[in-house]
């Protein structure tokens, strides 16, 4: 039979082990909590890459082509807006009023002035739009017009390297030391090369610029770097559409209001790109060199320029990365993606592609 004292020093022990079980949860909350806010913001980020891609079946709908990496919009007084494919896509993403000042010729003038000097108070054409801009993404706060989310821009050739990367003063050709070529499939010329990296095989989005562009600086037309190439169409994807991705997130230093019309910037820029390396290549294709890593929260390019070099997915969210496919799915991939397996994602026909193992056939334990 227990005693008082027995019963007594069981309640007390009851007690302690339910007040450690307070303490013990009073220490898990905030942990439980930050999981819940960060599985919340990546169900966000997933959201907005989502209506990008519905944004963009829409446009195709419409159009009966892709949008291009940049477009010069054109007023009916002759002038001319240059802008990323985020402006043919406002009317899609419920920005349909801001769509139309691109299109009004009394605010020419205003467009020009803010287009010359770019700062955050200028947001009558380059606003802040939250579909555009990932809730965890801390890098955005100094950008006017802040971008989150690049597009598919396909191959870039790495011409436009340094002296130290393969240029030289004896060797003014352009070069690009990954490919070992000054001529590129019997081209030298820089924007002829521009335009055979933009292959339908390559990649979806293609700077679809004029030969002649309105230049709000000069005000006058000026001849733009590169040619002019075709769209792309979804039924390019002969992958299938649920295996070429549409757009990836990416940390940095990203505007749409990004432009060029001096050289291919724009590409890596406003888009992502992928580059001619891999751990082998098919028979017949020069050897690629090692594939750059994947970016995440712990070695993000979250201080640095844009360039070719970061051109690719990134995130905040540990360990993954999301992407919009061309059915309009969203996937989330792991940063130990095989670049390989990279690249046969963004070449809507690896086949056809410049890829250097241009023979690897997708499957879906490669990145689900």
């Amino acid at each position: 039979m227990e005693t008082p004292k027995t019963t007594r020093t069981k309640w007390l022990e009851a007690i302690v082990i339910f007040i450690c079980i307070l303490i013990a949860l009073a220490l898990l909350m905030p942990a439980i909590q930050n999981d819940r806010d960060r599985g919340s913001r990546r169900a966000q980020c997933a959201n907005n890459l989502r209506q990008l891609g519905l944004a963009t079946t829409n446009f195709e709908t419409s159009k009966k082509v892709l949008p291009s990496i940049q477009s010069s919009f054109a007023t009916q007084d002759g002038r001319s807006k240059l802008g990323s494919w985020v402006v043919s896509l406002l009317p899609m993403i419920e920005e349909q009023e801001l769509r139309d000042r691109w299109d009004d010729v009394a605010m020419q003038g205003q467009w020009e002035q803010e287009f010359r000097s770019l700062n955050k108070s200028s947001s009558t054409f380059y606003p802040k739009l939250g579909a555009l801009v990932c809730s965890q993404d801390n890098t955005k706060e100094s950008i006017v017009a802040p971008l989150s989310y690049l597009a598919n821009a396909g191959l870039y050739i790495r011409f436009d390297l340094p002296e130290s990367e393969g240029r030289t003063n004896s060797d003014p050709k352009l070069r690009d030391p990954v490919l070992d070529l000054e001529v590129y499939q019997g081209v030298s010329d820089a924007s002829q090369l521009s335009s055979i990296a933009q292959r339908p095989a390559n990649g979806l989005f293609v700077n679809a610029i004029p030969k002649q562009v309105y230049n709000p600086r000069t005000k006058i037309d000026e001849t733009c770097f590169g040619v002019a190439s075709k769209p792309v169409r979804s039924s390019d994807c002969k992958d299938g559409l649920s295996k070429t991705i549409l757009f990836a997130e990416n940390l940095g230093q990203r505007s749409w209001a990004d432009v060029s019309t001096t050289d291919d910037s724009v590409r890596y820029k406003v888009g992502f790109v992928w580059l001619y390396a891999g751990h082998e290549a098919a028979e017949g294709r020069p050897r690629p060199t090692v594939a750059p890593g994947f970016a995440t929260t712990m070695n993000g390019p979250s201080n640095e320029a844009a360039s070719y070099k970061n051109a690719q997915p990134s995130s905040m969210h540990s360990g993954v990365f999301n992407v919009s496919m061309a059915d309009g799915s969203v996937v989330t991939l792991s940063v130990n993606i095989d670049y390989v397996v990279y690249q046969a994602l963004v070449t809507p026909q690896t086949i056809k592609s410049d890829m250097p193992n241009h023979r690897w056939i997708l499957k879906a334990v490669d990145y689900e």
